[in-house]
C-alpha cells in the first residue's frame, strides 16, 4: 500500500514538473523573439541615423527629430507595459494550472490512501480501529535494520516459546494489556497525524517562497533589461542637450506608472479576495436553502399524510354511518312487517319509564343544591347562639367608640384649638421667639422624621405590594387548580353519560333481538310441523333414528329472514349487523313425539353453513392505537428522515469514529420531583462530559445525590 502511495506521489510530481518546463521553453520562446523584434528595431534607427548625418539639415528640423524621438520612446514604453501585462496574465494562468494539478494529484493521493486505510480495518473486542499509516517517503538506510534490531527480534521470538504456561497461570486482573495497547496505538495515531500536518505546512511554506523567489528574480531580470536597454539607446544616440523641464516630466511619468502598476496589484488582489469570498458565500447559502427545503419537504409531507389520514377516517365513519343506517333500515323494515301489539306496548312503556327517570334525577339534583341553601337560610337560632350574638355586638360597639375617642384625643393635641385674642398674640411671640440654633435644630428633626417616615411607608408599601403579588399568584393557581379539576370532573361526567347511554343501547338492542328471535323460533316450529305433514307420505325416503342433532342445518330455501338479509348485505367485517340468532334442534312431528327426530341420510344433507363472525366497528382511536399508528409510519420511513419526538435523555453510545468517541447531549430539562440518570462509557482520557440541568451545572446543586 504505502508502495502504491509513492508510485502516485512520484507521478504526480512527474506531470507538475513537465508542466513546468514546457512552460519554461515557451517564455524562452517568447523571450528570443522579443529580443529579434528589439534588434531589427535598433538596425533601423542605425540606418536612418546614417542617412540623416548624411543630409544636413536646417536647425528647425532638428527640433522635429526630438520631437519624434519623444514619441518614439512613448510608444516603446507603452508596449512595454502591453508586453509586460500580457507575461503578468500568462503568468496567473500558469500559476493557476499548476495549482489544479497540484490539487488532482493530492486528492488522488487522499483517495489511494483511505482506500488503503479501509482494507486494513481491523476488529478487536467489539471497537473499531482505525489505524493510520506513515505517508512519508522512507530512506534506503531506514528500511535496512541494524545490528541491534536484529539482536532485539531474536531475543523476541526466543521470549514466547519459553514462558508460555506463565501467562496462562496469570490472573485476570494482570491481564490488562490490550486497553493500554490500544490507547498507546491511538497516541501514535495522533502523533503521526500532527507529523503529517507539519511536513505538508512546510512544504507549503517552502513551495511558497519558491515562487516568491522566482517572481522577483523575474521582475529583477526585466529591470536590468529595461536599464541595458536604455544605456544602450543612451550610447547609440547623440547626446541631446534636454532642458530641466522635460527631465521633470519624465520623472513625473514614471512615478504615475509605478503607481498606476501598484494601483493594479492592488486591485487584482482585491477582486481574486472578493471572488473567494463570493464563491463562499455561495456555498453557504446553497447550504442554507439546500436545508430549508428538507424542512419544508418534511413539513409537507407531514401535513399531507394528517390529511389523508383525517380523510380515511371520515371516509371510514361515513361507511360505518351509511351500513348502519341500511342496518337499522332493514331490521326496522322486518319489524314493521312482523309486529305484534304485544310488542309495540312494551317499547312504548319502556320509553315512558326512561324518560320518568332521567326526569326524577334531574329533579333530585336541582332539588338537592335548593335543600341545602333552604336550611342554611330557615335555620332558627338557640338562645345561646341569640346571646353570643349580642356580647359580640356590644363589644363591637364599644371598640369603635373607643377608637373615636382616642382618633378626638390625638387630633386635639396635634392642633390645639385655643381663643386668643389680638392683643395677646403679639406679646405671646415676642416671649416665645426661638433662637437660630433651635431653629436649625427642630429642622433637622422634622427632616429626619419625614425621611424616617417616607421610608417606612416605602417599605410597608414594597411589603403590601409582595403580598397582593403573592396572594394573586396563590389565587391563579387556585383557579387553575379548580378549571383543571372541573374540566376532568366534566369529563368524567360525559364519559359516564356515554358509558350508561351506551349500555342501555346495547341492552335495548339485545332484548328487541331475542324476541325477534323467539317469534321467529315460533313460526319456524310451525312451519316445520306442517311440513313434515306434507312429507309423511314419502316413508321410503325417510328413517327414524333415536339420535339427537347437534346443529342446526337448512337448505337456502329455508334460510331465516334475519340471515338471508345478512347475505343481501356486504360481507365486510366491520359493521355490526343486528343480533345473532339462537340455534334450535328441529323436532319432527310436532311436540308429541319428543324422543324421536327426523334426521336425513348423508346423501341427502345440505351443506352446514357456518355464520359469519362480525367484528365491532373501530370508529373511535385511543390513544394507544395513535401511538401504535406513529410507530408503523416510522418503520416505514427512511433512518435518515425519522424524526422522533423523544424526551432529552443521556443515553449508553459505544460507536467510535477514527479516534474519536461520539459525546451525548451534556444538557437536560426536568421538573421538580423528577429524578434523573447519567449514563456515559467514554473511551479515551481526554474525553470529558459536564452535565447540566436546567441550565445550571451538577455542582451548583448543594445536593449529595448529585455526582458524577
Amino acid at each position: 500500500m504505502k508502495k502504491k502511495m509513492e508510485e502516485e506521489k512520484e507521478k504526480a510530481k512527474k506531470l507538475a514538473e513537465e508542466k513546468k518546463l514546457k512552460e519554461d521553453e515557451e517564455k524562452k520562446k517568447k523571450e528570443n523573439e522579443a529580443k529579434k523584434r528589439r534588434d531589427e528595431l535598433l538596425a533601423k534607427k542605425k540606418d536612418e541615423e546614417g542617412k540623416k548625418k548624411d543630409v544636413k539639415e536646417e536647425p528647425p528640423k532638428k527640433l522635429d527629430d526630438s520631437k519624434k524621438d519623444d514619441d518614439e520612446k512613448r510608444k516603446k514604453e507603452h508596449d512595454e507595459q502591453k508586453r509586460m501585462q500580457e507575461e503578468e496574465e500568462k503568468r496567473k494562468k500558469s500559476l493557476e494550472e499548476k495549482k489544479l494539478a497540484e490539487q488532482k494529484a493530492n486528492e488522488e493521493a487522499e483517495a489511494a490512501r483511505k482506500k488503503a486505510l479501509e482494507e486494513q480495518k481491523e476488529v478487536d473486542t467489539g471497537v473499531k480501529k482505525f489505524v493510520l499509516e506513515d505517508e512519508r517517503t522512507k530512506d534506503v538506510k531506514e528500511d535496512l535494520p541494524t545490528q541491534f534490531e536484529k539482536l532485539e527480534k531474536t531475543k523476541l521470538e526466543e521470549i514466547p516459546a519459553k514462558q508460555p504456561k506463565e501467562e496462562e497461570t496469570k490472573t485476570p486482573e494482570t491481564k490488562k494489556e490490550p486497553m493500554s495497547l490500544m490507547k498507546k496505538k491511538m497516541e501514535e495515531e495522533k502523533e503521526k497525524a500532527k507529523k503529517l500536518a507539519e511536513e505538508k505546512k512546510l512544504k507549503e511554506d517552502e513551495e511558497k517562497k519558491k515562487k516568491e523567489d522566482e517572481a522577483k528574480k523575474r521582475r529583477d531580470e526585466l529591470l536590468a533589461k529595461k536599464k541595458d536597454e536604455e544605456g544602450k539607446k543612451k550610447d547609440e544616440e547623440p547626446p541631446k542637450k534636454l532642458d530641466d523641464s522635460k527631465k521633470d516630466d519624465d520623472e513625473k511619468r514614471k512615478k504615475e506608472r509605478e503607481e498606476a502598476i501598484r494601483k493594479r496589484r492592488e486591485a487584482e488582489e482585491k477582486t481574486e479576495a472578493d471572488e473567494a469570498k463570493a464563491k463562499m458565500d455561495e456555498l453557504a447559502r446553497k447550504r442554507k436553502e439546500s436545508a430549508q427545503k428538507k424542512i419544508d419537504d418534511e413539513q409537507k409531507r407531514k401535513q399531507e399524510e394528517e390529511e389523508k389520514r383525517k380523510k380515511s377516517l371520515e371516509e371510514k365513519k361515513l361507511a360505518e354511518q351509511k351500513a348502519n343506517e341500511e342496518a337499522e333500515a332493514a331490521r326496522k323494515k322486518a319489524l314493521d312487517e312482523k309486529k305484534d301489539p304485544f310488542l309495540t306496548n312494551d317499547r312504548e312503556e319502556r320509553r315512558k319509564a326512561l324518560e320518568e327517570m332521567r326526569l326524577k334525577r334531574e329533579e333530585a339534583k336541582q332539588l338537592k343544591l335548593g335543600l341545602i341553601e333552604k336550611k342554611k337560610e330557615e335555620k332558627p337560632l338557640s338562645k345561646e347562639e341569640e346571646k353570643k350574638k349580642k356580647e359580640m355586638e356590644e363589644i363591637r360597639r364599644k371598640d369603635l367608640e373607643e377608637a373615636e375617642k382616642k382618633r378626638k384625643e390625638a387630633e386635639k393635641k396635634k392642633t390645639p384649638q385655643r381663643e386668643v385674642g389680638p392683643d395677646e398674640v403679639g406679646k405671646e411671640k415676642k416671649e416665645k421667639r426661638p433662637s437660630k440654633d433651635e431653629e436649625k435644630e427642630m429642622e433637622k428633626f422634622h427632616q429626619e422624621r419625614e425621611s424616617r417616615l417616607k421610608k417606612r411607608k416605602e417599605e410597608e408599601e414594597n411589603a403590601r405590594k409582595e403580598q397582593e403579588e403573592l396572594v394573586r399568584k396563590m389565587e391563579a393557581a387556585k383557579t387553575k387548580a379548580l378549571a383543571e379539576e372541573a374540566a376532568k370532573k366534566e369529563e368524567q361526567e360525559k364519559r359516564k353519560k356515554q358509558m350508561e347511554e351506551e349500555e342501555m343501547v346495547k341492552k335495548q338492542k339485545e332484548e328487541e333481538e331475542k324476541k325477534v328471535a323467539d317469534v321467529k323460533s315460533a313460526k319456524e316450529k310451525a312451519e316445520a310441523a306442517l311440513k313434515m305433514q306434507y312429507e309423511a307420505d314419502d316413508v321410503d325416503k325417510m328413517t327414524m333414528k333415536r339420535k339427537t342433532m347437534k346443529k342446526q342445518t337448512f337448505d337456502k330455501d329455508e334460510l331465516p329472514d334475519d340471515q338471508k338479509a345478512r347475505e343481501s348485505l356486504t360481507a365486510d367485517d366491520q359493521f355490526v349487523m343486528a343480533g345473532a340468532l339462537k340455534v334450535e334442534t328441529r323436532k319432527a312431528i310436532g311436540d308429541e313425539e319428543e324422543e324421536w327426530e327426523f334426521v336425513e341420510e348423508e346423501d341427502e344433507k345440505p351443506r352446514e353453513l357456518t355464520p359469519r363472525k362480525y367484528e365491532e366497528s373501530k370508529v373511535e382511536f385511543d390513544d394507544v392505537e395513535e401511538f401504535l399508528n406513529k410507530r408503523r409510519m416510522q418503520r416505514l420511513q427512511l433512518d435518515e428522515v425519522q424524526a422522533f419526538e423523544e424526551l432529552p435523555r443521556a443515553t449508553r453510545h459505544r460507536t467510535m469514529r477514527k479516534g474519536f468517541v461520539s459525546l451525548p447531549d451534556s444538557q437536560l430539562y426536568a421538573s421538580r420531583g423528577d429524578t434523573v440518570v447519567f449514563e456515559c462509557e467514554l473511551f479515551n482520557e481526554s474525553d470529558t462530559v459536564d452535565w447540566q440541568i436546567n441550565g445550571k451545572s451538577l455542582n451548583e446543586f448543594n445536593d449529595g445525590r448529585c455526582s458524577i
